[in-house]
């Protein structure tokens, strides 16, 4: 009861310095608000798996340099308003190495693989709102093609060898994450947009994950003697996620490519699409597991799944649901052309 006390605390507290972020009408507040969620943040990550301190300790060092940074920019900048433009880069770079956005990516896809689902849920969706609503104010410039391409090309080629789901995961948000600065730095609106749409697929799959206690891409082939339609969830949940249509992630990635190409970004709008397909790569390599029962030569790793689990009537709904929640993306669309 005390336990659960405490993470309700840390929870609220977290979830009050993200609003104080967004709420904050100048720097200084902000990066407080930045620190109280860090600090709520913690604790929270910790574990009985010794896999998740040590990715609590990895977060908490580059989350303190990333702040150090932070601070001393926006110290400099108020103060001495020397080199404006040095000081808004270096700004925008402590708040990528925080997101871990490529190419600062390097703590990322190690801290996700020692976190369990519902954590792994609140590092990619929720922790990313702040300091994005904090890049909305910098006015980087064209540095921001080289992130978003770079953000991109990191998030498609890390995750082609990938065995763990956590790690696909991970890279598959630096990908999305390349996508969101995209849409910053055409609107604020389409940002909100794409961030609400890839939160409600995340969240979704790593729900799945959770319910079925899968970690690992060989633990998907044990799903073979369970309700068809589990696999036709996580299915449909991953080419959503891949933006392939007519699922939900289509839409905010139809979205940019169309306010893309309605601005003449020609070229960045020709490399999101070519390095999306990389991306996609290894979507339909989970995919094609799902289905195809994989093969004799996969290394097995720990499976924590019984295959004599019966799904009841509850969750064959719940799972409906779930899919239910991808194939909208098409009426979605359908009524925004409308």
């Amino acid at each position: 009861m005390m336990m659960n006390l405490n993470k309700f605390g840390f929870g609220l507290l977290m979830v009050l310095g993200s609003l104080l972020v967004l709420g904050s009408s100048n720097w200084f507040s902000a990066w407080v608000g930045l620190e109280m969620n860090l600090m709520a943040f913690l604790p929270l990550l910790v574990g009985k798996d010794p896999l998740s301190v040590e990715g609590a300790l990895k977060y908490f060092l580059v989350q303190v340099v990333a702040s150090m940074i932070l601070i001393v920019s926006i110290l400099v900048f108020y103060y001495w308003g020397l080199n404006m433009k040095f000081y808004i880069n270096m700004i925008f770079f402590s708040l990528s190495m925080s997101l871990g956005l490529a190419p600062f990516h390097y703590w990322f896809p190690e801290v996700c693989e020692g976190l369990s689902w519902g954590m792994m849920m609140i590092l990619l969706i929720w922790q990313s709102l702040g300091l994005f609503g904090m890049m909305i104010h910098l006015p980087v410039g064209g540095l921001l093609d080289w992130f978003i391409i770079v953000g991109m090309l990191v998030g498609g080629l890390g995750g082609l060898n990938q065995g763990s789901l956590r790690k696909i995961m991970a890279y598959s948000s630096i990908n999305h994450m390349g996508w969101m600065l995209c849409a910053l730095s055409m609107s604020a609106q389409l940002w909100f947009v794409y961030y609400v749409l890839y939160g409600i697929v995340t969240f979704f799959i790593c729900l799945l994950f959770k319910l079925w206690g899968l970690y690992y891409l060989s633990q998907i082939v044990m799903l073979g003697g369970v309700f068809s339609g589990v696999k036709l969830v996580f299915y449909m949940s991953f080419l959503s996620l891949g933006g392939l249509p007519p699922f939900l992630g289509f839409l905010p990635s139809m979205l940019i490519i169309y306010y893309l190409l309605t601005g003449g970004y020609l070229f960045l709008c020709f490399m999101s699409v070519l390095l999306s397909l990389v991306s996609l790569y290894y979507y339909l390599r989970v995919c094609y597991v799902i289905y195809s029962g994989g093969s004799s030569s996969m290394l097995w790793v720990g499976s924590c799944i019984d295959l004599s689990m019966k799904v009841d009537v509850k969750m064959n709904f719940f799972m409906v649901f779930l899919g239910g929640v991808s194939i909208l993306g098409l009426l979605i669309l359908v009524w925004s052309i409308i």
